[in-house]
């Protein structure tokens, strides 16, 4: 058996958190190719996730390997992978509430020698086995080794927030938390699923109806809410632990109440994501969901002043999507004089990047087609935190999903209203027509024949996705956007963020918001002017 942790005294360019590792299936083929898999190479693969720590374990039968940004407990006692009598963890992101489920395990006798949330996500699982999974409150993506039982467990957060992929067949089980980490193992073959890439090209990446699957034949991702469970003996199974509620609140309902709830939720939420051993900055927009983070998180933090972030592009001021005036630096000036002796407001100008083949090799993500305009401005976004010093920013990302936000904008309406008809009245090919923003698919006379024969079926599954939800034709959409855009959305911003070495921490994002939102009937949450 080998484990080792080492600390780096200099930081790279990048940083951030990432998990790799590999199980034999079975007792002979398996170990065979454990031995040769190049598990060098899937650690150098995600160093820009974490170059602050890195850490091993490797047995005949098992792999783990962990890069770390050091968020909490800053010191070696929170290195991974990290062991406690027969189970080893590697993890990526946070358990927020760790606090409280850590004083419940010492009433039980546990007893704890870090300050981290990794020791008291593997005692949890000690504990309680699976359902500990439900007693989480944050973004994750972990994998716990026992040693007694030779079995694998790997878990992901509800949301989706943290990535984790994997590969599969019959001797070996690989997963990691970059596609590059896996085939980083030399084991993989590199081979396109150009089924899957068409059907991106067609619908636009933002609504993937199959999210488990990636443009990298034989790579699958794990889903939200999911875990998986694999033994060396080949037994393999992956079981769905959450999802969203589908029932509504009942009786005479109190806007005043829901409105207290919210509130109470979205402080709660905040209050928990700022909970860091370095100081929490947030991004403000001047939106309504960054803007009321700035406002929360300002009033909370007590050590030092928060730091709102506000990113300004020369030759901007014009929304893309509707060619007005761009308000948000005025309305994130607004925010900020309501906080002036609570938050720093830095405006930082930037000019947009330039784009050339390393800026372009930034962005790339082999998880996802690459067809999103804000991929270099969300990367820049980033840049900018990190070079203002922090490795950790909030983000109001997943509001107007879970609020059902775009329902009714201009955008929702353009690109996606043949959708919400009912199936009698749709126009044939309406939601390929109008998948891409302001712009039609291209004929057959520039799109492969191959590609083109699968767009009838294409849009048959996705129309048949949609209204497999429950609900009016308002609700579908809204259950629609959560299951497919976010999931895209979340994708792109860890991927990016991690490639700044900057922890993006998502507050809307909480799971007991994500169930309150969906218990309150649809129609509360529309501006009915907006009709």
């Amino acid at each position: 058996m080998k484990t080792s942790n080492k600390i780096k005294d200099s930081f790279s360019g990048f940083s951030g958190c990432g998990i790799v590792g590999a199980m034999a299936l079975n007792e002979k083929k398996g170990r065979e190719i454990l031995e040769i898999i190049n598990t060098r190479k899937m650690l150098d693969a995600i160093k820009h996730r974490g170059p602050e720590a890195e850490g091993e374990r490797k047995t005949d039968l098992i792999f783990l390997g962990h890069r770390r940004l050091s968020i909490l407990d800053l010191s070696e006692s929170g290195n991974q992978p990290m062991t406690r009598d027969h189970l080893t963890i590697i993890s990526n992101g946070e358990v927020y509430n760790f606090e409280e489920i850590k004083k419940e395990l010492e009433k039980e006798g546990y007893v704890f020698t870090s300050k981290t949330d990794t020791e008291v996500i593997l005692r949890a699982y000690q504990k309680w086995g699976v359902n500990g999974l439900h007693r989480f409150n944050g973004m994750f993506a972990l994998a716990i080794w026992d040693e007694k039982k030779k079995c694998l467990f790997l878990a992901r957060d509800r949301a989706g927030v943290k990535p984790l992929y994997y590969y599969k067949d019959d001797n070996i089980l690989i997963f990691g938390s970059e596609i590059d980490a896996l085939l980083g193992s030399n084991y993989i073959q590199r081979e396109i699923d150009y089924n899957q890439v068409f059907r991106q090209v067609l619908v636009n990446s933002l609504y993937q109806v199959d999210i488990a699957e990636t443009p990298v034949k034989g790579i699958h991702s794990l889903l939200p809410g999911h875990y998986m469970i694999a033994n060396t003996k080949g037994e393999f199974h992956i079981k769905k632990y959450w999802d969203l509620p589908e029932t509504h609140y009942e009786g005479n309902i109190s806007v005043d109440l829901l409105v207290e709830e919210l509130k109470a939720l979205m402080e709660d939420s905040v209050r928990l994501r700022l909970v860091s051993d370095v100081p929490v900055s947030a991004f403000l927009s001047g939106g309504m969901d960054s803007s009321v983070i700035n406002v929360l998180a300002g009033n909370l933090v007590k050590d030092y002043k928060l730091t709102g972030v506000t990113v300004t592009y020369e030759g901007g001021g014009t929304d893309f999507y509707t060619g007005k005036k761009d308000e948000d630096l005025e309305y994130s000036i607004i925010a900020a004089e309501t906080l002036k002796d609570k938050l720093i407001h830095r405006v930082i100008g930037v000019k947009p990047g330039e784009i050339n083949l390393d800026s372009i090799d930034g962005i790339m993500d082999l998880a996802s087609f690459p067809d999103d305009i804000r991929l270099f401005t969300i990367s820049k976004n980033y840049n900018v935190i990190k070079n203002e010093g922090f490795k950790v920013v909030l983000n109001g990302q997943g509001a107007d999903e879970i609020m059902g936000g775009y329902v009714f904008t201009p955008f929702f309406k353009h690109t996606n209203f043949d959708v919400l008809l009912p199936v009698e009245k749709q126009p044939k090919e309406a939601l390929i027509r109008h998948s891409f923003p302001f712009m039609a698919i291209p004929g057959k006379e520039t799109l492969l024949p191959e590609l083109m024969q699968l767009k009838d079926s294409i849009y048959e599954e996705m129309h048949h996705y949609f209204h497999s939800f429950e609900g009016d034709l308002l609700e579908k959409a809204h259950r629609f956007l959560m299951k497919t855009e976010l999931q895209k959305v979340l994708k792109m911003e860890d991927f990016l963020s991690m490639r700044w070495s900057v922890e993006c921490r998502l507050p809307f994002l909480d799971y007991r918001i994500m169930e309150w939102a969906f218990k309150v009937p649809f129609y509360l949450h529309l501006d009915k002017k907006r009709e």
